[in-house]
């Protein structure tokens, strides 16, 4: 059974904007499922959603936009390393 995810602030996108990576592991994914619903892919900018809405026979794709991991964990390592520079030319070397 598919995971429940909150599609609120998800964007409905058209079929063209998908990328072509995004479409074809998805088909893989349905094909080996039986199912075009409920597919969840992460890519490295988004995150991708698919599902099948039921009787209509349409295919929504939905993508978030979330910021990439390793900027943060950067971010945080420059931090720190200032932070140590500052302590020790302040408390340390005088």
């Amino acid at each position: 059974m598919p995971r429940k995810i909150d599609l609120t602030s998800w964007e409905e996108i058209d079929e063209r904007e998908v990328p072509k990576w995004v479409y074809n592991k998805a088909y893989k994914i349905a094909e080996k499922t039986g199912r075009w619903w409920g597919i969840y892919l992460k890519g490295k900018h988004y995150r991708y959603y698919i599902e099948h809405l039921g009787g209509q026979g349409t295919i929504v794709y939905r993508r978030l936009r979330y910021k990439y991991q390793k900027r943060m964990e950067r971010i945080l390592l420059i931090s720190l390393l200032i932070g140590a520079m500052l302590y020790y030319y302040y408390y340390i070397s005088w």
